[in-house]
């Protein structure tokens, strides 16, 4: 008799687990099936340009740049686990290299590496409250796996995004209350009420100093939380890629000639420099796009995405097809 009942336990615990597991099948296809049809926009108006390579392997993509005179994407990131820092370097039809991130003493950089840029000499990797400046050149040698940094030097922010443009290298910070937290000092009130809780510091382009630019910020932007990429687009407008876990992700569209317009100061080191406020007052659209963006950037007239959803740490994101680099027009996002 003992035994029967024994039986009869685990015939019910092994029925009720399987309708527990059923039940969240179904809740997880709900789920699925329910931001699928939320981005069916997204889904209409852009187009799958190629799929991020090292996912499988456990890389957790970051930042995102593109090389004109190659015709080759940048793709910085990490390994997860081992946090040992990765630029893939892939053409549109999809081939690609991998290569390994060294610091200045030709050790393995272990940080989590975000943002990436370039000028004509150097490619520029952030992470972990540093700038690492790498020679242009090395990204397209055939000889080494890997590439050493000639230099690195201090963001004055948790260094999460960067971008490029003609006069500046822009460096920015990632600010969320759960786990990301920025400094007070970078905790602003903007003009327009705005409680802004994140810096982005410009940085001078300088091809006579050995990082191509001035280590010292010239000005500062305050801006909004979950910021994950930022690209300057000619015309005067200033495009933000927002990401979380609970809020999805956004791409906010700027007028950064307003944004220039209203200026304070913010200490930095031992001296004070112009900060202007990327706020409600400049802010000219929101896009919703799909869950964990990162870096962006601008070619023609098409934004580039990339999205982390689809590392292992976000399995969900392949069901949503989030794997691949997205283009959509700018009319998507600026009407």
């Amino acid at each position: 008799m003992t035994f029967i009942r024994h039986r009869s336990v685990i015939k019910t615990a092994a029925k009720l687990f399987s309708v527990i597991i059923f039940t969240a099948l179904l809740v997880f296809g709900a789920v699925i099936l329910g931001l699928r049809i939320k981005h069916q926009h997204f889904y209409g108006s852009a187009f799958k340009e190629f799929e991020v390579p090292g996912l499988s392997g456990g890389f957790v993509p970051q930042g995102l740049d593109y090389c004109e005179e190659q015709s080759v994407f940048l793709i910085s990131g990490y390994e997860s686990g081992s946090n040992r820092a990765i630029v893939y370097a892939v053409t549109h039809n999809g081939n690609y290299r991998e290569l390994s991130l060294e610091n200045t003493d030709g050790k393995e950089l272990i940080c989590h590496s975000g943002g990436i840029s370039h000028t004509e000499k150097y490619v520029y990797v952030v992470g972990g409250g540093k700038c690492y400046v790498f020679p242009f050149d090395a990204f397209f040698s055939e000889e080494k796996p890997s590439v050493t940094a000639v230099q690195s030097f201090d963001s004055f922010n948790r260094a999460s995004f960067c971008t490029c443009d003609e006069e500046y290298l822009y460096i920015g910070e990632y600010y969320y209350p759960i786990g990301y937290n920025s400094d007070a000092s970078h905790h602003i009130t903007t003009p327009s009420g705005d409680i802004n809780k994140a810096v982005i510091m410009a940085f001078k382009l300088d091809d006579g100093s050995a990082a191509g630019v001035d280590v010292q910020p010239v000005f500062v932007l305050s801006a909004t939380e979950r910021i994950q990429g930022m690209c300057v687009v000619k015309g005067g407008r200033l495009f933000l890629s927002a990401s979380s876990v609970f809020r999805g992700s956004q791409i906010y569209v700027y007028d950064y000639n307003a944004v220039r317009e209203n200026s304070g100061s913010l200490s930095i080191g031992d001296g004070e420099i112009p900060l202007y406020y990327l706020d409600s007052k400049s802010l000219i659209s929101t896009t919703e796009i799909l869950p964990q963006s990162e870096g962006i950037i601008m070619l023609g007239d098409r934004l580039y995405m990339l999205f982390e959803s689809a590392s292992r740490r976000y399995m969900y994101g392949k069901l949503l097809d989030s794997q691949y680099v997205y283009s959509a027009p700018m009319d998507f996002f600026v009407l």
